[in-house]
C-alpha cells in the first residue's frame, strides 16, 4: 500500500521532530475525552495514546483540547 509505506518512511522523522511526543493530553472525540500520553503514530496514520488505565489506544481523528509536557526526570 502506497500511503502506509511513505508513512513508515515518515515514522522516524516523526519521532524525532513531534511536538506532541510524549506529552500529556485530552483528546475529544465526536463521543468522549481521552485523556493520556502521546505513544507515536501507526504506519496507517493514526496517532497512538497511552491512556490513565494504561491501554495504547489509536486514534484516528479529534481535537486536542490539552497538552503538557512530561518531564521523565522528574518522574512524570
Amino acid at each position: 500500500n502506497y500511503i502506509e509505506d511513505e508513512l513508515t518512511d515518515f515514522l522516524s522523522d516523526y519521532h524525532r521532530f513531534s511536538i506532541l511526543e510524549k506529552k500529556a493530553i485530552i483528546l475529544k472525540t465526536e463521543f468522549e475525552e481521552f485523556s493520556g500520553v502521546v505513544n507515536g503514530i501507526t504506519p496507517q496514520g493514526a496517532i497512538l495514546l497511552k491512556l490513565t488505565n494504561g491501554y495504547i489506544q489509536p486514534f484516528f481523528s479529534g481535537t486536542i483540547v490539552k497538552d503538557r509536557l512530561i518531564h521523565p526526570e522528574k518522574g512524570e
